[in-house]
Parts: structure tokens; sequence; C-alpha cells
């Protein structure tokens, strides 16, 4: 249920020039700029974020460098950089005039879970507790269904936000999910933790290519 809110509340990573072409498309109607800009007679950088809603409902966010120099290269950012501006703001609704741009102080006291951003900092809260429990609950359990003790406790290491739920669901007895057919034949500790040292990296690197 927490991942189901992460994903209805929180801002996943986006990338600034994929919404430059939504927006040259007019495929995105308003935009929300967290972080202030530079005021007039101010000169150097900035960082801010731009937030806007992308494919299949999902929230998107980028960091984006504002520097009033012209070529950019008084900044060091490794992300997108916008030369020549003071502000996200003013250059959005300068550039785009039909575009709705929101603007927002940058809230700190908020927290991540699944690469979602900007949660209410209430939700971490609770999936910290949850995940106290999970690993309590693994380190008595000895007999859970499906993968041995160091099994889950190498997923909960590696890949919580997937295991915690996956541990709650199939370490069983679960109400509407049957018994396995062998009990005794359970995913062991070491594939376990080869399993959570690459398909993450593999997903990850997968995920990557395709948002380029």
């Amino acid at each position: 249920m927490l991942v189901v809110f992460a994903v209805l509340l929180g801002e996943r990573q986006g990338r600034f020039g994929n919404l430059q072409n939504d927006l040259a498309e007019g495929k995105i109607s308003s935009v929300t700029v967290r972080g202030e800009g530079l005021l007039r007679n101010e000169t150097g950088s900035v960082l801010q974020t731009v937030v806007w809603e992308g494919g299949w409902g999902i929230t998107r966010q980028d960091d984006v460098r504002v520097t009033t120099d012209e070529d950019g290269s008084g900044s060091t950012s490794s992300g997108p950089v916008l030369s020549g501006e003071r502000d996200l703001a003013d250059y959005l609704r300068r550039t785009y005039p039909d575009l709705t741009v929101n603007t927002e102080w940058d809230r700190s006291s908020e927290s991540s879970i699944l690469g979602f951003r900007h949660l209410p900092s209430g939700l971490g809260l609770a999936l910290l507790v949850v995940n106290l429990v999970v690993l309590l609950r693994i380190v008595i359990d000895r007999h859970a269904w499906r993968a041995t003790r160091w099994a889950w406790f190498w997923a909960w290491m590696f890949v919580s936000p997937v295991a915690v739920p996956l541990f709650l669901l199939l370490s069983g007895p679960t109400p509407f999910v049957p018994a396995p057919r062998n009990p005794d034949r359970r995913l062991t500790g070491g594939w376990a933790l080869l399993l959570c040292l690459f398909v993450p990296g593999i997903v990850s690197a997968t995920w990557a290519a395709r948002s380029w």
C-alpha cells in the first residue's frame, strides 16, 4: 500500500530536454517550478526544480541549473543548464506563452521511495516502521515460504521497497495465496545475494536506456 501511495503522490526523475520537446508539441499545459530564482540585479547560478505530469499519469521532475552566464561556463552542474537566465519560471512563461507556470518553495521535510521524490514525511516514517517490523519477522521466522531467512534478509538489505511487500505477501501463510507445492524447496541466501547485486543494476540500465 505504501508503494502505491509513493506512485500516486511521488515524483519520478524526468529529463528537462524531454519536457521541452513535449512543451513544443503542446502536450503539456502546466508545470510547477520549485525554488527561488535570481533577482534582477544578481548574477551567478541557482538550482531550481521543474515538475510536470508525464506519461501514464506519473509526475516527473528534473533539477535545472539556471545561470546568468551566456555559455554556461560558470556552472559545474552535470544536469541540464539554462544559460543566460535568472529564473526558470520566467523563462518558461516567456518561451511558452500558453503554458501555466506555478511556483512554490522547495519542500525539504519530505522523503523518497522507489525513486519517487517529494513524498509526505509521514509516509516515509510509516515505511521505516514497516521495514523494521518485517526485518524483525525475518530474523525470527526460520520457516518462511519460498526463500530462506538469509535470502529474505539480503532482499531486505538491497531491495527493501520491493522485498518488503513480497515478504508480506509470499512468506506465508497469507489469505488467498496458495502454499508452495514443495515447502522445502526455497531460494537460498547465496542465490538471493547474487540476484540482489546484479538484477537491480540491469533493470536500472535498461530503464535509463529507454529514457533516452
